[in-house]
């Protein structure tokens, strides 16, 4: 999620890809990978810009998440019996500071878990009363829909976030990746 709207942060945005995309090709550790974009954004833009990053790397054989989180939102995770679980794990985000390290964490991943990867938008989207969605309405909105695929699930959770805004929408991005565990 980059700061700012428009051509500039669509710019940063497609900097961000290109250079985590080179990172990764050149085979670097996540966390290491994040460090070295962190400079390149930090030589880069202007100072009141800053992107934040959520770069996982799913391991379905040993079913577990290694991922650095570079001031994102943390993920939600809901398990089989429905308690969910933000989690609290990351960094600062890419271009504040030019030593800024990055460390890698692993989540290892249970049958019947629900990972959910979201933007800020979708938490900040107001009522028309001026209210937040939050952390709280979002949990719920997956419980809701916790039996439906990963698809179903990201339609469900953006109407709900549509309805409770007055049919608003929300006034940032709203970006969701959703993966259930079989």
């Amino acid at each position: 999620d980059v700061s700012g709207k428009g051509v500039p942060a669509s710019l940063l945005m497609a900097f961000l890809r290109a250079s985590l995309r080179a990172a990764i090709r050149t085979g670097y550790a996540p966390n290491v990978g994040m460090a070295k974009v962190n400079v390149l954004l930090w030589e880069t833009i202007e100072p009141h810009q800053f992107v934040t990053a959520f770069y996982g790397m799913l391991d379905a054989t040993n079913r577990t998440l290694a991922f650095v989180n570079a001031g994102h939102n943390p993920p939600l995770i809901l398990d089989r019996a429905d308690a969910a679980r933000f989690i609290e794990r990351g960094g600062l985000p890419l271009g504040f500071f030019k030593d800024t390290r990055y460390y890698e964490y692993y989540l290892p991943i249970e049958s019947g878990q629900i990972l959910l990867l979201y933007t800020d938008g979708a938490t900040e989207a107001q009522s028309p009363s001026g209210e937040e969605y939050g952390r709280d309405r979002l949990t719920a909105a997956v419980r809701n829909c916790r039996d439906r695929s990963a698809r179903e699930m990201i339609d469900f959770i953006y109407n709900d976030i549509f309805d409770w805004s007055g049919g608003r929408g929300a006034t940032d991005d709203v970006t969701f990746i959703v993966i259930k565990a079989l």
